[in-house]
């Protein structure tokens, strides 16, 4: 094994102890060391595959993959488990993302912001400036910031951080910007070298907590159970979990920044959504409908996964959820990428729905995680952005009023325009309001 080279990397899934990577020119394999056994992930584009080892330390496994000439790919794979009489391990039974597998994010803010640490890291200063088309998440930003923290910047022995500058102008409806009700706190604000969180920053002793918990193998049951624990005796401060999910933590030696501001942004929703009890009256129903219906950002996945935690464990509260997942599905970005719709596709077709079928939410999945629907545009304006004219009494794109005499068109259309005037009369109502939930379900009726 010694042609090849492996690198310890932290932990990321529920149960693994210690984990190794090495990369190929055909892909990835990663050696997963447990209590009881070891597996290898082999990685080749889209494919994955799955092998298990009796040993359960790193030198166990090189012993027998000292036994072969060539380290497993997809092609040799089944040959390979023969040859080392190793467990095939189906696929299927891992594909548990945001369960027990927590993804990089999606965006073209995070990509952006990806290459630019790395370019930092090997010596270069700046300014760095993309064009990244549709609305960049302001959690993007908290990843970028902890990033060069890391690397000696944003207050580091290197002083000033280099300027990192992104336009993220594409025309988009719903706006990506905006949040989806009249929330009573803003996360983050918008500044010349792009978003920065808002409010004060969060006791030493909530963010250590929420920290130890992020720093653990992804488990939403796992998680939960801890944030079980210490959500009661965080009731009184709960803003501080707020203030965690924009601002991040310390992060550890080893984890990447954008991954380590997802889990800190998920350990706080869990944390959340475990204040207190109950549901219709509860602290935690009024923070996680605050958090889902802001504007779309890496913190409304987190809330998501927390929302979908109650509704596993609290049945009075499943029907509301799955409204408002329903709402958030049918909300997001007419075209293009929404940051949450990926999670929610995944999360949402678990629970079950009594408002969409599982086929349904299947097709939307994929959509979603192909970078959403790309639909006509007319002069910048897709057909939601005329929706919203209409709603709004401006009317102000007479370019598509030709297009919407097709009958197929005006259908639509009128879709949207009813989905568009539910979000004006949201901009001026309290998300954890009775008003709220009656507006959100008529605009799940709307058909």
């Amino acid at each position: 094994m010694g042609e090849f080279s492996w690198s310890p990397e932290r932990p990321g899934r529920a149960g693994v102890l210690e984990q190794f990577v090495c990369r190929t020119e055909e892909g990835l394999l990663r050696i997963e060391i447990r209590k009881e056994n070891s597996w290898m992930w082999i990685e080749e584009g889209e494919e994955t595959r799955v092998l298990q080892f009796d040993a359960t330390d790193l030198n166990g496994v090189f012993e027998q993959l000292n036994k072969v000439e060539d380290l497993p790919s997809i092609e040799n794979y089944l040959k390979f488990a023969l040859d080392l009489e190793l467990t095939i391990i189906a696929w299927e039974q891992f594909d548990r993302e945001y369960l027990t597998l927590l993804p990089l994010p999606g965006d073209a803010a995070f990509k952006y912001f990806s290459d630019v640490l790395y370019n930092v890291s090997t010596g270069q200063t700046g300014p760095f400036n993309a064009d990244i088309g549709f609305g960049a998440p302001p959690s993007a930003s908290t990843g970028l910031r902890l990033g060069l923290a890391q690397l000696g910047y944003e207050g580091g022995e290197k002083g000033e951080s280099p300027v990192v500058t992104c336009d993220d102008n594409a025309p988009q409806w719903p706006h990506p910007h905006h949040a989806r009700a009249d929330v009573v706190f803003t996360l983050f604000k918008k500044t010349k070298r792009g978003w920065r969180p808002k409010g004060h920053p969060p006791d030493e002793d909530i963010a250590e907590a929420i920290a130890a918990i992020a720093n653990q193998g992804y488990s939403v049951s796992d998680w939960a159970e801890q944030a079980a624990e210490i959500g009661p005796g965080f009731r009184e401060r709960w803003s501080h979990l707020v203030a965690l999910m924009t601002r991040g933590c310390p992060m550890p030696t080893g984890r990447n920044a954008f991954d380590w501001v997802q889990r800190v942004q998920i350990a706080s929703a869990l944390t959340i959504a475990n204040l207190d009890q109950g549901w219709e009256k509860s602290l935690r129903r009024r923070i996680l409908l605050n958090l889902v219906l802001g504007r779309p950002d890496w913190v409304v996945t987190a809330a998501i996964v927390g929302l979908y935690q109650v509704a596993i464990t609290t049945p009075e509260a499943k029907e509301e959820i799955d409204h408002l997942f329903r709402f958030l599905q049918r909300n997001e970005a007419y075209r293009g990428f929404t940051t949450y719709s990926m999670p929610l596709s995944l999360l949402w077709l678990r629970l079950g729905s009594s408002l969409l079928d599982e086929e349904q939410m299947r097709d939307w999945g994929r959509e979603a995680f192909y970078g959403g629907v790309h639909r006509e545009v007319i002069e910048d304006v897709d057909l939601a952005g005329y929706a919203e004219s209409i709603a709004a009494g401006t009317n102000g794109f007479p370019q598509w009023q030709e297009r919407a005499e097709d009958p197929i068109v005006a259908e639509e259309l009128r879709v949207q325009v009813e989905l568009a005037k539910v979000r004006i009369e949201l901009k001026t109502t309290d998300p954890a309001s009775k008003e709220a939930m009656a507006l959100i379900r008529h605009s799940n009726a709307v058909s």
